[in-house]
C-alpha cells in the first residue's frame, strides 16, 4: 500500500517526465481525506526516543499487523522510537511505564510510546 506522500511523489516524477495522465490524477483524487490511522506501540528501555526498543505491536484498521511483545523477537520494526519518527510515525503518547502481567514470564516491558501514521 502506498502512502499519500509516495503517490504524490510518483505523480511529480511522472509530471517532470511528461508522462502524467488523467488516470494518475483520478487516482490522487480518489484518495480518502486523511487516510487510515495505523498505530504502533513501542516499548523502550528508557523514557527517551533514543532508547533501544525491546518490543512492540502494530495495529491496522484491517486487523492485520505485528503483535510482538517478546523482548528477544527480531520482528520489532524499529531499533528506537526516533527511527520510527524518521520513517513518518508521529508520537501521540509517551512514555508510560508498563509492567507485564502478574506472575507472567515478562515482568517489565519498558516505557510505552504510542505512535500513529495516517496511510
Amino acid at each position: 500500500m502506498s502512502t499519500r506522500r509516495q503517490l504524490f511523489a510518483q505523480a511529480r516524477e511522472r509530471l517532470a517526465a511528461g508522462q502524467l495522465t488523467t488516470a494518475d490524477l483520478d487516482r490522487l483524487e480518489a484518495l480518502p481525506p486523511g487516510g487510515q490511522q495505523h498505530l504502533l506501540y513501542l516499548y523502550a528501555l528508557q523514557p527517551s526516543v533514543r532508547s533501544p526498543v525491546v518490543s512492540g505491536s502494530q495495529h491496522r484498521p484491517d486487523g492485520s499487523g505485528l503483535c510482538q511483545i517478546d523482548p528477544l523477537a527480531p520482528e520489532v520494526p524499529y531499533e528506537t522510537v526516533l527511527a520510527a519518527m524518521r520513517d513518518g510515525w508521529r508520537v501521540i503518547s509517551f512514555p508510560l511505564h508498563r509492567e507485564g502481567p502478574a506472575g507472567g514470564d515478562i515482568e517489565l516491558l519498558g516505557y510505552l510510546f504510542v505512535l500513529e501514521q495516517m496511510l
